[in-house]
């Protein structure tokens, strides 16, 4: 449990509570997006996007039995420093694409190969 866990700070901007930390998490659900802006290194952006599991994996969610959890992401990292909002957002596209076109192959080679096992 993270309850009364200590959020060590490594710049101003790092998470610094457990409420900052969900409050993060619910936005990165709903965007799809996880964003690290100057928490690990000041003047650094990170952003990054799941890539969904296989059809079949054993490991179903409850919330969505037809997919397993996210094990693995795509990300990208960029020195702030000149980055026009422009860049950002295409950005955030671009990991947010190549997330979900992974994540469809996958879903396109597991059925595939269920439907060649009948």
């Amino acid at each position: 449990s993270l309850a009364g866990h200590r959020f060590e700070r490594v710049t101003r901007h790092s998470v610094g509570s457990l409420g900052a930390l969900l409050k993060q998490l619910r936005q990165c659900r709903a965007t799809g997006l996880a964003v690290d802006d100057e928490e690990a290194a000041e003047g650094m952006l990170c952003l990054g996007a799941a890539i969904q599991g296989s059809l079949q994996a054993p490991d179903r969610t409850e919330s969505d039995p037809g997919m397993a959890p996210a094990r693995h992401a795509v990300a990208v990292s960029v020195i702030k420093a000149g980055l026009s909002a422009r860049r950002r957002r295409e950005l955030e596209h671009g990991v947010k694409s190549l997330a979900s076109a992974i994540t469809n192959e996958l879903r396109t080679q597991t059925f595939a190969q269920s439907s060649g096992n009948r």
